[in-house]
């Protein structure tokens, strides 16, 4: 990519769709801001041109690895074009995604329009394939190309109607930022991070969904969020990461820590 990409100095904030909206892009830059929006079908112009290109270029990164002749139309955008594949176990299922990201964005007729911000367009396709074990526990789970032909005993072969269903996702970005492939990846994860550490744990360890409070539901979820925060703020003074269960247990066993955090002031972190 031809420009440096600076994470401490331009951290850039991560919206859903609703995001991609002229003015609020306005509104970031007006204050000094930076973004990396997803794109849907609120924009179908925009989401249809980035999808269209990526498909072209990922096509011709992989005519360039064979060798073979590439289409002149788009060898300026493959020389600002990346992408990067990556795979991880993630409960019981092989997450595999590929980050694409391209510094031209030429393509994007709003880009030339009311998107004059936008520097790096880009997409991230996502494949979950259902961990399987044989009669011994042996992990037997197809590979990724095997189970986009032939799925898999817990899970169907995809089509292509589900690009936007639960085993296949491709989303569509942009950005103010000209950004790697490995950025673009990063920032989006660090994005779900807190679906994953704060409603997550709402729905599931605190059992928020499965409450059936009506009168009483909203003062009982600002408990919840008031019993999630001392619980962060317990861990991270005690040095653990992710397991909130266990320091629950903690609370559970120890009275000293229930009057220090619940009594008695909290010291700062900051």
């Amino acid at each position: 990519m031809q420009e440096p990409y600076r994470m401490a100095a331009e951290a850039p904030g991560t919206i859903d769709a609703i995001g991609t909206q002229t003015a609020i892009m306005n509104q970031i830059h007006e204050q000094g801001g930076h973004f990396v929006l997803t794109v849907k079908n609120n924009q179908p112009e925009a989401c249809e041109e980035i999808h269209a290109v990526m498909d072209r270029l990922e096509r011709e990164t992989a005519k360039k690895k064979k060798g073979e002749r590439l289409d002149p139309v788009l060898r300026e955008s493959l020389k600002n074009y990346e992408e990067v594949s990556r795979t991880e176990k993630n409960r019981d299922r092989y997450e595999h995604r590929t980050y694409q990201i391209c510094g031209d964005v030429s393509w994007l007729t709003k880009s030339q329009e009311e998107w004059n911000m936008v520097k790096s367009i880009g997409r991230i396709k996502q494949v979950r394939v259902p961990v399987e074990r044989d009669k011994e526990g042996n992990d037997i789970t197809p590979s990724l190309e095997e189970f986009l032909k032939k799925g898999s005993m817990r899970a169907p072969v995809p089509s292509a109607a589900e690009g936007t269903g639960k085993d296949i996702q491709c989303t569509a970005m942009i950005s103010d930022l000209t950004l790697t492939a490995e950025k673009l990846g990063s920032i989006k994860r660090m994005h779900w991070s807190i679906e994953n550490r704060l409603h997550h744990v709402l729905d599931d360890t605190f059992r928020e969904d499965r409450s059936p409070a009506k009168k009483s539901r909203n003062n009982l979820a600002l408990i919840r969020k008031y019993a999630y925060n001392i619980l962060r703020l317990s861990m991270l003074e005690a040095g653990m990461t992710n397991i909130m269960t266990e320091m629950m247990d903690c609370f559970c066993d120890n009275a000293v820590l229930r009057e220090q955090y619940v009594f008695q002031g909290i010291t700062g972190l900051y």
